[in-house]
């Protein structure tokens, strides 16, 4: 699905780019959010894109670069999401606690 398409290797880069903007506008909310695995996501496949733009254009034909690159970049990219994803739901139960606090104090 990936190999040999570039463009779509970099469809996924920018779908990871949105999503780190996004975090970012929610910094005030969420302020203990760990945005650098998204970022680093978004770099990984872009260089994961670069890599198969050059296989494209230099018509490579035989490629042992991708039993590796694509497993790796497929792993990484799962650790990453599961770090934000486990630092959201970390965060958001902070807040809710910090919110049940207040409450209870005020009421």
């Amino acid at each position: 699905m990936l190999l040999g398409h570039p463009e779509r290797i970099w469809a996924v880069a920018a779908l990871f780019g949105v999503l780190f903007i996004v975090t970012l506008t929610m910094r005030k909310r969420l302020p203990r959010v760990r945005r650098w695995p998204i970022l680093a996501v978004c770099f990984l496949w872009s260089a994961l894109g670069y890599l198969e733009y050059n296989a494209v254009v230099s018509k490579a034909n035989i490629r042992i670069d991708a039993i590796i690159t694509y497993p790796t970049v497929y792993v990484l990219t799962t650790l990453f999401i599961l770090t934000s994803a486990l630092s959201v739901v970390h965060a958001i139960r902070r807040s809710r606690s910090i919110t049940e606090q207040d409450e209870t104090k005020n009421g």
